[in-house]
Parts: structure tokens; sequence; C-alpha cells
């Protein structure tokens, strides 16, 4: 006579780990949705592409001061980035401006230089973003949503300048210590580390504040 008992009875292991590995699979994706809404926000301003599409679709005086704002953010990453630039061609071109710290160092200059080279991509990529933005109109979105490539590559534009600029700031901070630790000032080099430490952490509750 066949059971009439549910499978999960007749063979509760098998059952138990599928469920388990559905529970899984879905924490992950959730986990992963997340990070992808914490980053829209950040470089964007809004939750998703499929968002933005629809404010551009939808509600144009909305459409309008996001691109006003993303405009705003790039033009003041292109200012930062070509400060940052010639801040570290100056170090890295002259003597030593201060006895506390060895700026001579090859680690230190390893670092100065990365900080000038990512700052010089975040200008060019927010130049680029800049044009970009100008001529941006709802047709692009729908292409970006259609095409992996296209989509993709959107992303890549709109979140490189402050990426790239957030990797030099990272650069110009660690290399800042580098110098200050090879230096033989204690209490220089327990301000400069409070203050990487303060950097970093700032940046952490911005992430953290987005999630």
């Amino acid at each position: 006579m066949p059971s009439l008992l549910p499978v999960q009875f007749l063979h509760p292991q098998p059952y138990i780990m599928a469920e388990e590995v559905k529970s899984t699979t879905s924490n992950a994706l959730g986990e992963f949705d997340r990070w992808r809404q914490c980053a829209f926000r950040i470089f964007v301003g809004t939750p998703s592409l499929e968002h933005l599409q629809e404010i551009s679709a939808k509600n144009k005086q909305e459409w309008f001061e996001l691109k006003s704002r993303l405009t705003d953010r790039a033009a003041n990453a292109n200012t930062v980035g070509a400060l940052v630039v010639g801040a570290t061609a100056a170090f890295l071109t002259t003597s030593p401006p201060t006895h506390f710290a060895e700026w001579g160092g090859a680690l230190t200059y390893f670092f100065l230089g990365a900080a000038g080279g990512f700052a010089l991509l975040a200008v060019l990529s927010g130049f680029g973003l800049l044009v970009f933005l100008n001529a941006m109109g709802p047709e692009d979105l729908e292409r970006a949503k259609d095409n992996r490539f296209k989509f993709a590559i959107l992303i890549m534009l709109l979140t490189m300048p402050l990426t790239l600029l957030l990797v030099a700031a990272a650069c110009t901070v660690v290399a800042w210590d580098v110098a200050v630790w090879a230096g033989g000032t204690f209490w220089i080099k327990v301000l400069a580390t409070c203050g990487s430490l303060l950097f970093f952490f700032i940046v952490f509750v911005i992430i953290a504040a987005h999630y």
C-alpha cells in the first residue's frame, strides 16, 4: 500500500538540505541586492537603474534636478581631482617641506604618485561623465537596460570619478602615514594615525548609512 505521507517526511534529510540551500541562496541574493542599492544611492542618487529610468520617463522636473546634481558632483570631482594632481606633483618635484616626515622614501613616493595618477584618472572620467550627462536622455537608459554591455559601461562611467577620487585620497593618507612614521617625531605619528583612522571611519559611516 503506498504511503500517504508527504515526501519530506519519508526522506527528511534531502528535503532539509534543499531547503537550507534555497535559504542560503536567497540570503546571498538579498545581500547582493542591498549592496547594489547602496552603491547606486552613493554614486547615482537612486536605488537602481530602473528607478532612474522611471524618473526620466515620468517626472521631467525630478529628472532635470537629478541630472543637475550628477553634473555638479562630476564637476566637483574634477575640481578636487585637479587640486590633488597639482599638490602631488609639487610634492614629487620639490624638496621635502617638513623635517618631521621622511618624504623622500620610495614607498612614500609610490603612494604619492599613485594618488596623483588616480586623481588624474578621476578628472578624465569626470570630464567624460560631464559630456555624457549633458546629452543623456531616457532613450540611453532604455538601451542600457536592454543591453548588458551598455549597462556595465554606464554604471562604470557613473561610478568612476568618485571611486577614483576616493582611491586617490586613500593613497594620499597612506603616503602621509608612511612619511610620518619614517620620521622621528612621536606625537606627529600619533596625530597622523588618528587622522587616518578618522578618514576610514568616515568612509565606513557613509557606506553604512546607505546600506
